[in-house]
Order: C-alpha cells, then structure tokens, then sequence
C-alpha cells in the first residue's frame, strides 16, 4: 500500500516534531520533494540484494533520481 504524502502531513510531523508553524505553501513544496524521495528509494530498493555494497544504493538513488521543478 503507497500513502502519498500531503502537505497536511508535512505540516503536522512539522508542528508535532519540531515545533514549527509551517506556510501551506511550503508545505505543498516539501511533500513533492518527499514524495519524489520516496519514489527513488522504492524503485532503488527493489534492484537492490542485502548483500549489495552500500554505495550500490546511493548509485541507484542517483539513476532514479527525477529534478525538482522549478519554483514560479
């Protein structure tokens, strides 16, 4: 099962976590860049073996890894 992540989420570990009172707008901005985290991690982690050197991880993370979108 795949949670997207949503800017009420970010907003809320935000606040629960770290005491911060977050922009909605940054918020929207940080749940793409969460989400787009977790994709790259999902897809790495399934070339990946438990027996794979640990830099083969960050190589796969860097060959899915998708560029943030420009700010307006």
């Amino acid at each position: 099962m795949r949670n997207n992540i949503t800017a009420e989420l970010i907003r809320g570990q935000a606040a629960q976590l770290h005491g911060l009172d977050t922009t909605e707008t940054r918020c929207a901005e940080l749940a793409g860049d969460v989400e787009r985290h977790n994709t790259a991690i999902r897809n790495a982690a399934q070339q990946l073996d438990f027996n794979d050197e640990p830099g083969r991880f960050n190589a796969l993370l860097a060959a899915h890894a998708q560029p943030r979108k420009k700010r307006a």
